[in-house]
């Protein structure tokens, strides 16, 4: 909470954890046997999820990192996690994040836990593309800010009276899954003795700017989108939908996975944006989880049935297509370390290429060969 950044203050730079939906353990801690997730995804979430408090803890002038962060397995929808802490971070304008935790080797081909992502395919495969939308400067922090200005002269006082819990202190801003995609949030403290409130003011800068980011919180069809011509994401509900971006789309089909959810990456190998660009990288997956995970009907533990390696994945099915100046492309399905393993059937005419993602191939990667 606000005592922690308090704490934090004198310290080169701020830091901070979150997990959405960490596993529960209702009557023993870490009991393997006794414990439940929700097991609902966080890009539904209206009031932005675990970023509605990890926007807040940005302190204006120091650097703000993310030292542990994680969907834990084996949430149905944990390959958002990867996508959506790397996109929020690069337009949030954080300095570092981690998730927890890479995992031991342990020899298993398979996913071991709650948290290790070194046999999860749900977090392992998303890496590739996010860490060059976040290195490479692929999106740029969001221009319209938002600072709120604490008094630290009584914060002590305040925190007696309100509790830690941050949002206490500023009960003017509202934040949710779309102020999130558009504003950014710092806040800094000023000391002003001779003011009895904890508030000074809070400060927006708004400028128009084309916004790299949309997310879309609903009940039903819920979507986040980041377009950046180098590095795009969609995610969220969609089946049946159309992904459309500026120089590409997919049409995903419906009921192709078990809730209709999916990811999807496009990454610019050589940095050049997707219709000039002569390699390129499309991450497509749903879920990834052990064979015979001992699921409970709601669906929401396995017990301390986690199941045998090797770990499975679900795909998506759609048809891809992109707007290109090439005059020859070629497309492959790539195996698990990202060497080409077979050509697959596409189409090139009129300055468009198309073709298909099928379980058929059995990939997540697909490369895009253009000359």
């Amino acid at each position: 909470g606000v005592a922690g950044i308090v704490r934090e203050m004198p310290n080169d730079f701020i830091d901070t954890h979150s997990y959405w939906q960490h596993p529960s353990f209702p009557h023993v801690s870490w009991d393997s046997n006794d414990w439940f997730i929700a097991n609902t995804p966080m890009y539904a979430s209206e009031t932005g999820g675990e970023f509605n408090q990890l926007v807040r803890y940005r302190v204006a002038g120091k650097p703000y990192t993310v030292s542990e962060y994680m969907h834990p397995a084996p949430n149905d929808y944990q390959a958002e996690c990867v996508p959506m802490l790397v996109s929020i971070a690069a337009v949030q304008d954080w300095d570092g994040f981690y998730l927890f935790d890479y995992g031991m080797d342990r020899g298993e081909n398979k996913i071991s836990g709650y948290f290790a992502i070194d046999s999860n395919p749900a977090k392992m495969a998303l890496l590739p593309a996010m860490a060059r939308l976040f290195l490479r400067g692929d999106v740029p922090p969001i221009s319209s800010t938002q600072t709120s200005r604490l008094n630290s002269s009584n914060i002590n006082s305040v925190i007696s009276l309100v509790g830690v819990e941050i949002g206490a202190l500023r009960p003017k801003v509202e934040i949710d899954a779309h102020t999130i995609s558009t504003t950014r949030y710092t806040q800094e403290f000023r000391h002003i003795p001779e003011s009895p409130s904890p508030f000074s003011n809070i400060s927006s800068i708004i400028l128009k700017s084309p916004l790299a980011m949309t997310w879309v919180a609903k009940p039903m069809g819920s979507q986040f989108y980041v377009n950046s011509r180098r590095s795009e994401v969609a995610l969220g509900d969609l089946g049946g939908a159309e992904a459309k971006f500026v120089d590409w789309k997919v049409d995903i089909k419906k009921g192709g996975t078990l809730h209709d959810f999916g990811v999807l990456t496009l990454t610019s190998l050589d940095g050049i944006a997707t219709p000039e660009s002569k390699s390129l990288l499309l991450t497509a997956i749903a879920r990834a989880e052990n064979q015979g995970m001992n699921w409970n009907e709601s669906r929401t533990t396995t017990g301390d049935k986690w199941g045998k390696g090797p770990t499975i994945v679900e795909g998506l099915t759609g048809t891809c297509t992109f707007s290109t100046k090439a005059s020859v492309a070629a497309v492959y399905a790539l195996d698990s370390v990202g060497k080409r393993k077979m050509a697959i059937p596409s189409a090139l005419k009129d300055g468009k290429l198309t073709f298909s993602l099928s379980s058929e191939y059995k990939t997540v990667w697909y490369e895009v060969a253009l000359k």
